[in-house]
Formats: C-alpha cells, structure tokens, sequence
C-alpha cells in the first residue's frame, strides 16, 4: 500500500502542477507541491514496505498533498494568469532607493562584523580551503552555533541579495552603485559554507527574471532572458561544486555527482523517514513541541526539539539535526487533525501570497520580493512552522510591506517605456 499511496500522490500533484502553471504560471503552490514530488519520490525509493510507520508516512503525505491542493484551489479560484499579464512594473522613486541604500549598508556592516567576530576572512577563506584540502564542516557548524547567526543569516541570504538587485535592475540610479557590490553580496551569501542559502536565492531570481520577461517584455526581452538563465545556472553550478568539495560531501557519496543526486532525492528523504519512525511510536505532543521550539527561538527557553531527539536516537548526540518532514512534524504535535492544519495554513498563505502578487506588484523589489516568498514557502519541506519565522519567510514579508507603504506614498509614479521613464504626475 506505501507504493501505491506514494504514486497517486506523485499523480494527483503532477496534475496539479501542470494545470496550475497554465492557470496562474509560477507560484508558492507550484514551488510546494513541486518539492513534495521530490520528497515522495525519494521516500519510495528508502521505505521498507513491510513497516507499518513507512506506509503511514506515504498515506500522510498524500493526505497532506490532495488537503492542501484543496485548500488552495478553493481559496484562489477568482484569480487567473490574466490579472498577472496586466501588470506593468514602475521604477520606485529616489527617495525610496535611498532608504535602502540604507538598510544595505547597515545589512552589509552587521554581517562583516558577524565573519569578523567569527575569526572568518571570506576574502580567503575558500582559497586557504582549497589550498590546504581542509574539510570547513566543523567551521560551518561553528557559525551555526554563534549568537546572532540567525539574524546575519537572513540578512546576508534574503535582504542584501534582494537589495542589490532591485537597484541594479530596477534601473535605479544608484544602479552601478549596486553591481559593485555584488562581489561582496555574493561571498557574504556562500561565507558559512552552507548550500542551501546559495539554491534559494538563485532558484527565486530564475523565478523573478521568467516574470520580469513577462510584464516588462520591451525592456526585457525572452532571449536576453534566457542569456540571464543561463549565465545564473553556471554561476549557481560552480559555487554548489566548490561547496560541496569543502564540505566533504563527495567523499560520503562517492563523488560529486552523486552528492548532488542525494542532497534532492536522498537526505531530506532519509531524514523523514527515521523522523517518523521515531514519530509513529511516540506519544502525540498536542503543540507542545512547536510551542517550544517559538518559545526557544525569542528566547523564552532552552528546548531540545524533536529533530535533535532524533539525530540523538539515530547517531547518540544532540549536537545536530535530523529534522522530520513537514508532514511528520504536524503528526507528531496533533496527529491527523495536524496535516489537516498544516494543509490548511500553508494553502491559505500561498493563495493569500498570490492575490497580494497580483495586486500590489508594481516595481522591481515587489517583484522580487514576492519571488524570494514564493520560494521560502514553497521549499518548506520539513520540521515546524518556525521554520519559515527563522528561514527568512518573515523577515522577507517585512521587507515587502515596508516597500509598499513606502514606495506607493510617493506621488510621482515612474514606469518603463522602451528605456525611457514617464512622469505621470499631473500636479506639477
């Protein structure tokens, strides 16, 4: 029965996304329902059948999977792809540039002074890796485990990309201003060795420059597009090799390719399948993990949460992580009404995501914006809610209201016209 719940969930989303895509094109749902594909897939090809928590597993997840594309489907169904192809973007105002200009360099201070207290210098930090052949797991980890390592995360991951690049091709004049920063944006983003950072941004600008085709064509042609795609997938490939080399990972899997095969198809895979196992023969916790594990991340507790109870029952130490799946995780804390919850919450904030796109996206940093949230939730692949409170979700959402209360009160409303830029207010 684990295959057969397993295939149908892989059936029904695929239908899912194919029909969804020619509705309202690329969306949170789609990046959702796209990584569950992944996810089961991978499960199917690590369960042993003959256990009772992997069928289970496979039967939740396709629970969680037709809940949470019912869910979705009857909270968007008034919005269509046509909304979408009547946005035009407008250039944000100066005086709006200038307040990020701002938070960029405040963003970018915070994060040196972080790789600095660290004993980091990520100017030569991967060249003295290379060098030496050192493995940087252990300095990884180091950073992972320093005070404030979850603010800089999501500054040097989420707000600094997002700023540079809203000012660079949102044709701002601080434009140059932006590209050279991007070196520096771009080591502070790969500075703790980790990956995943690296995938999400460049996996939310290959989703901004699809729709920068789409509403801005004139200025943004589909072959200067596909020139940007390819350029982005050489530059995410070369990091992502680096990464994984100094990370030791080749040396785990057997080689490079097959380290990368892994990261998709096999460790998030391996981790909510010994999750479960864990979570099927423990007592549901009503909350009380998840209510934990809030209280822990604003410092209201010290609590071990069920991911590290895991890796503490699989490897003997509670310094790590062997997160559960999202769909273990909403098990564990309240059974099946939990997937129901869990389906239900991240529906709603991918349709109410959708609606806000369609009708607020007006410039670049909203547009980009709404891309690196379509991404953070839709990659929301395991453990609990707070994962999108300190993954970058909440701090990213922030960034995008601040940019619409901000940049809609100016009055002068700029918008592209091959290359040129039209005042449209009347009042002067």
């Amino acid at each position: 029965m684990a295959y057969f719940f397993g295939i149908l969930c892989i059936l029904i989303d695929c239908i899912f996304i194919t029909k969804e895509y020619k509705k309202r094109f690329l969306n949170a749902s789609i990046i959702f329902v796209i990584m569950q594909v992944i996810m089961i897939f991978g499960v199917l090809l690590l369960i042993d059948k003959n256990k009772v928590e992997d069928c289970t597993l496979c039967f939740i997840y396709l629970l969680g999977n037709c809940l949470f594309i019912s869910f979705y489907l009857l909270f968007v169904h008034n919005f269509n792809k046509n909304q979408l192809l009547k946005i035009n973007l407008r250039r944000s105002s100066n005086k709006f540039n200038f307040y990020l200009i701002i938070i960029l360099i405040i963003s970018f201070i915070l994060s040196i002074l972080f790789f600095v207290r660290a004993g980091i210098n990520i100017f030569s930090f991967f060249i003295d890796a290379l060098k030496s052949g050192d493995n940087i797991s252990a300095t990884r980890k180091k950073i992972n485990y320093m005070p404030g390592n979850g603010l800089i995360y999501q500054l040097r991951n989420f707000i600094i990309p997002i700023i540079c690049l809203s000012l660079f091709f949102g044709n701002s004049k601080y434009k140059y201003f932006s590209f050279l920063l991007f070196p520096l944006s771009f080591l502070l983003l790969i500075g703790s060795g980790q990956r995943a950072g690296l995938v999400l941004v460049f996996l939310s600008l290959f989703i901004y420059v699809i729709y920068k085709s789409i509403f801005n064509h004139k200025n943004f042609s589909l072959k200067y597009s596909r020139r940007i795609v390819y350029f982005l997938v050489i530059l995410l490939i070369i990091p992502f090799i680096l990464l994984t080399l100094l990370n030791g990972r080749n040396e785990v899997s057997g080689s490079i390719f097959n380290a990368i095969i892994d990261r998709i198809f096999h460790d998030n895979q391996h981790c909510a399948i010994l999750g479960f196992r864990y979570i099927y023969n423990s007592e549901i916790v009503y909350g009380n993990d998840w209510l934990n594990m809030f209280k822990s991340l604003i410092g209201q507790g010290d609590y071990t949460p069920v991911a590290s109870l895991i890796h503490a029952d699989l490897y003997g130490s509670l310094e790590g992580t062997s997160p559960p799946c999202l769909w273990g995780s909403a098990y564990y804390n309240f059974g099946y009404f939990g997937v129901f919850l869990i389906s239900m919450f991240s529906a709603f904030i991918s349709s109410f995501l959708y609606k806000l796109f369609v009708k607020k996206c007006h410039t670049d940093i909203l547009l980009l914006c709404f891309c690196f949230l379509f991404v953070l939730l839709g990659t929301w692949i395991a453990d609990s809610p707070t994962t999108l409170l300190n993954g970058g979700f909440i701090v990213v959402l922030c960034l995008l209201y601040f940019s619409i209360l901000f940049d809609e009160s100016n009055k002068t409303i700029f918008v592209y016209n091959n290359n040129e830029s039209i005042n449209l207010d009347n009042s002067k």
